[in-house]
């Protein structure tokens, strides 16, 4: 039964379940330590969040790559992106 699944599929539900408890984990956090850096609460929790969500588009994309230079070509868009932002 374990052979049907595809493991593309696998690591797209694994990366999912680690971006829930990510979100999880971030909403927590909101809730026990932003009051006690306020202002500067507000602007980290937002960059935690939009770092982690590039994080995990990117992992998403590489699980669609189809072949060595799509992944290559994926890391550099993802670093420069990165490094931009």
């Amino acid at each position: 039964m374990a052979a049907d699944v595809p493991f593309r599929e696998v690591l797209k539900l694994n990366i999912e379940q680690s971006r829930r408890a990510f979100e999880t984990l971030m909403a927590t956090s909101e809730k026990a330590w932003a009051p006690a850096v306020w202002p500067l609460g507000d602007k980290i929790i937002k960059s935690f969040r939009d770092n982690a969500a590039a994080h995990f588009a990117f992992a998403l994309r590489l699980i669609a790559s189809k072949d060595a230079s799509d992944v290559l070509r994926l890391y550099a868009e993802h670093v420069e992106e990165r490094t931009h932002t």
